[in-house]
């Protein structure tokens, strides 16, 4: 999810992985964020609360400076992003400002749509 600021211009990006990341770093056993949710709410970690995960800032783990793509980006140039540079999800910006995000998936798809002949 990116993090923007009053105008709109992308100044954090959050993933799962990053909050993670966070949690390994605490030593909380976790593999991914629905057994993180769930197990805080069981209770079955003690050292976290909803109340800490509801009050922790989001810039504390969030990924920044993020990295955005142009709204006039070709596909070959996201591409690149996703593969090379292994992201799953970007903010697509125009004129600094968030206009979308693009997802590794959804790009995909249509990729695929698009060879097919199959896209809307």
């Amino acid at each position: 999810m990116p993090i923007v600021d009053d105008e709109r211009h992308v100044v954090g990006f959050i993933s799962d992985s990053d909050v993670l990341r966070r949690f390994a770093q605490d030593n909380a056993p976790v593999s991914d964020i629905s057994t993180l949710v769930t197990g805080i709410a069981r209770g079955e970690f003690p050292e976290l609360s909803h109340a800490e995960l509801l009050d922790m800032n989001v810039m504390v783990i969030a990924a920044k400076p993020a990295v955005t793509v142009q709204s006039d980006a070709n596909i070959a140039q996201v591409c690149q992003m996703f593969g090379y540079q292994q992201y799953k999800k970007v903010p697509v910006v125009e004129q600094g400002k968030l206009v979308g995000v693009v997802n590794r998936g959804r790009l995909t798809r249509r990729s695929f749509e698009a060879c097919l002949g199959t896209a809307e």
